[in-house]
């Protein structure tokens, strides 16, 4: 047996593959062997950062500070983030449910068999300790998070916030971070009345 420290295979490939070689076993007796042997099925773990640079730390201490003086100010402070885009259609999805018969969906997820794409916009309200999602069909990303906090801040921020002048937006991606700003920049906030 070689040393390999992880095999990209399912139970029955492998189970193929020994039988191409000589010898005979089903898939659930290859899985409790790879047990014995101290296999188990694992995921891929996100550690690496990629490499050091200067500026990061700074970064994230200038974040840092911004975040506690709204905090001991009371501002409110959100956390942004794009969901995965799903398709709207027959599409098929995981998991099952008790019925009498299965939907019959499309073999393919095609985008243009979709009757349309959703696209899920998470808030974290970061005092609240509230999470708030709102899902759209714009492909204007910077647009639509815009309109997302926008939507936010009439139907819950303006009232659980009174009197705020500022409201401190934390997004991920630099680019789209950058268009957010510009566009939310370019506009007043909507009002309370607009909810």
């Amino acid at each position: 047996m070689t040393e390999a420290k992880y095999v990209r295979c399912s139970l029955q490939t492998l189970s193929d593959q020994l039988a191409d070689d000589g010898h005979e076993a089903c898939p659930t007796t290859v899985g409790k062997v790879l047990r014995e042997m101290e296999y188990d099925l694992y995921v891929n773990v996100k550690r690496l950062t990629g490499p050091y640079h200067p500026d990061r730390d700074p970064q994230f201490q200038y974040l840092a500070a911004l975040v506690a003086a709204f905090r001991d100010a009371g501002l409110p402070i959100l956390s942004v983030d794009t969901k995965k885009k799903e398709l709207i259609g027959d599409f098929a999805h995981a998991g099952a449910t008790w019925r009498r018969e299965a939907d019959v969906v499309n073999v393919h997820d095609f985008l243009s068999d979709a009757q349309y794409r959703a696209v899920p916009y998470g808030l974290y309200d970061v005092l609240a300790n509230q999470g708030h999602v709102i899902v759209g069909t714009s492909t204007d990303t910077p647009q639509f998070a815009a309109e997302a906090v926008a939507r936010w801040w009439a139907r819950i921020g303006c009232h659980r916030y009174r009197g705020a002048g500022d409201l401190l937006v934390l997004a991920s991606s630099l680019p789209t971070s950058w268009r957010l700003v510009a566009r939310w920049g370019a506009g007043p906030w909507p009002s309370c009345a607009a909810a």
